[in-house]
Parts: C-alpha cells; structure tokens; sequence
C-alpha cells in the first residue's frame, strides 16, 4: 500500500511489535519510523500549523506523548526499544515543520493599513507612512509600528505585514 502526498512517502513494509508494519520514509533523519513516533509527529505539526498553538505548548504536548508512550510500552518492550521509541518523538515542532518542509519561502513586508503601500520589513524603515499619491497631496502618515510589553520589556511589531511567495519557489516546492 503505498500514499503519496508533498512531503512524505510512507510504505508499510515488514512486521513490527504491536500494529504489524513498520514505516518507511523518505525523511532522512529516520528511515524506519515507528508509526506510533509518526502519529505523534504530525500531531503535533498539525496542532502548531493549523490549531496555532505555540511552541512552549507544543513542546509540552511532546512531552506528554513520551510520558504517555512510556506508560503505554513500558509493559511491552525492552527499555532499549522503549527509549528507541520515545526519543523518535522530537520536543520542538518546528525541527520536524523543517524536515517535512512545510514552511513556505515567504519574503515579508510591513504594510501600510490605510493606503497598503508596502516597506522592506527592516529596521531602517519609518514609524509612519510616507505614501503620496500626487507630489501635492498630504502624505498617508499612518502609523506603522505598534509597541507591546512581553515580559516587562517593550518591542516594536508591524502593525500589518504582507507575506510574498515567490513563484518560482512555490511552483519548484509543489513539483518536488
């Protein structure tokens, strides 16, 4: 049985402990997956990517699958086994967003709210706005930045930003 999809190929091969199959990737960095440290990773890839939960959550999440996993296994396989399937299931999502390559290659640009004219998101660009559409008319001047405190220390986020995939990129990701 074989599917396929964008960024992983898994077929079932073989006899493995408890659910009969073993799975093959083309992941390099775990050719012989257990579906079980599978299932536990696009969990919570799709909890991060989809559900927008954050990484710190995330990572508890993981950690809840490994206690969970050592509870469920621990009275079917060898410690050796045991540790082998636990440490299959990384802590931090986004090392296994990166190696099933599911980050787009976006360039991002501070927008502006009221006119849309986009700045090169840099800390060079201005605070405000400076939009005119004719040499005579008053510029936009709408500001460009918002303050927030996180953490008791104050940093400076775009008010709106603009993501911009390239096409080449996005077509050569779709076709490879």
């Amino acid at each position: 049985m074989t599917t396929e999809g964008p960024c992983i190929h898994i077929l079932t091969e073989g006899v493995s402990r408890a659910s009969g199959v073993y799975v093959k990737t083309n992941v390099p960095w775990q050719r012989n997956m257990d579906p079980i440290v599978l299932c536990c990773c696009l969990g919570l890839t799709i909890c991060y990517l989809v559900m927008n939960i954050s990484i710190m959550r995330c990572e508890f999440l993981a950690t809840v699958f490994r206690v969970v996993l050592n509870l469920c296994l621990s009275q079917t396989l060898s410690p050796s086994e045991l540790d082998s399937v636990i440490s299959g299931v990384p802590l931090d999502v986004r090392r296994i967003v990166d190696i099933l390559k599911l980050r787009p290659h976006t360039q991002s640009f501070i927008c502006c709210s009221e006119c849309y004219k986009l700045y090169p998101n840099s800390p060079d660009s201005p605070d405000r706005c400076t939009y005119q559409p004719t040499p005579d008319s008053e510029m936009c001047n709408t500001l460009l930045y918002t303050r927030r405190v996180i953490c008791g220390a104050s940093r400076r986020y775009p008010t709106q930003t603009f993501l911009y995939n390239d096409m080449k990129a996005w077509l050569a990701n779709m076709l490879s």
